[in-house]
């Protein structure tokens, strides 16, 4: 038997912002580059193409990049994100920075993005055994290559980062307008909506957020015999205008240590939406949606994140 010649998804590689993480799926949605292809109005006494009529065309690189929501990532997701740090509190802002990011596959040249950018990212989970994660989606000018063990020299170089991820049940705390609420699953996501510039080029030439758009979304339980979420009951269907100060927060403990990330929104309103009727032996379910803002001089997010 030989090992290590198998090209195989467990031997993938990642790194972001030159620090190298574990990670779920890379999913490249729209990495390609067009053909400008003369020949669809070219007469050329043929039925046959042309080569010589074909140039560069315009070059897509974006992809989507999971990994699970510990606090040792988020550290390093943050400021790719869109948020400025003072201390362990990171504050969303205008400015959208980019990053490189590196994919690297056993035996396959290691493919680079510089100057990538954060377009949108969902942060989700559900009760089970799967922790929380979050999914990134990037946009790039162009996509490199790089020979082989030119990023990743080896296993332990770049060494991976420790992370210890969270547990979606106890450690997971919603609360809105000053009240706390059980919850089955969750997403709470921000899309910059980006656009992207060619300026007499093949690749983009610029890559600007218009836009925060920041969206929650969560599945509560509705039992009235335990006054579960009762004040919740009309919402679903008129919608709350005057909204709410939100927060989503996820810690563990690791011996003497705790881990801890949360998402700190000061206005939220909620979006009016019909609870959820499914099986016969299940509960109600109250489905939450909201939309947050700016709320005043406080930003429309601050995240709190304790990873050391």
């Amino acid at each position: 038997m030989t090992l290590g010649c198998c090209v195989t998804n467990a031997l993938a590689k990642l790194a972001i912002g030159g620090t190298r993480l574990q990670f779920i799926e890379f999913d490249p949605y729209r990495v390609m580059r067009t053909l400008s292809d003369a020949n669809g109005n070219a007469i050329l006494g043929t039925l046959d193409r042309d080569p010589d009529l074909v140039a560069p065309g315009i070059e897509y690189d974006q992809f989507r990049i999971s990994l699970y929501m510990t606090a040792q990532n988020m550290n390093v997701l943050l400021p790719i994100m869109g948020f400025t740090q003072s201390g362990n509190v990171w504050t969303l802002g205008n400015p959208m920075p980019s990053t490189e990011i590196i994919l690297g596959i056993n035996s396959v040249p290691e493919a680079t993005w510089v100057d990538s950018v954060c377009a949108k990212w969902v942060a989700r989970g559900q009760k089970g055994g799967d922790p929380p994660r979050i999914d990134l989606w990037f946009r790039a000018p162009q996509r490199g290559e790089q020979a082989v063990n030119t990023f990743f020299v080896s296993d332990t170089d770049p060494a991976r980062l420790t992370e210890f991820a969270y547990a979606f049940n106890g450690g997971t705390v919603m609360t809105y307008s000053g009240n706390t609420y059980g919850f089955n699953q969750y997403a709470l996501g921000l899309d910059t909506m980006q656009v992207a510039e060619y300026m007499n080029s093949t690749f983009a030439t610029y890559l600007c957020p218009t836009d925060h758009v920041i969206s929650i979304g969560a599945g509560m339980l509705y039992a009235p015999c335990a006054g579960t979420v009762t004040n919740l009951v009309t919402t679903p269907f008129t919608g709350d205008i005057t909204g709410g100060a939100f927060s989503l927060a996820f810690s563990r403990t690791i011996g003497m240590t705790t881990y801890s990330t949360t998402f700190n929104l000061p206005m939220v309103k909620q979006i009016p939406m019909q609870p959820a009727v499914t099986r016969k032996h299940d509960f109600t379910r109250l489905q939450f949606h909201g939309v947050g803002y700016s709320n005043g001089t406080a930003p429309s997010m601050r995240v709190t994140n304790n990873y050391a």
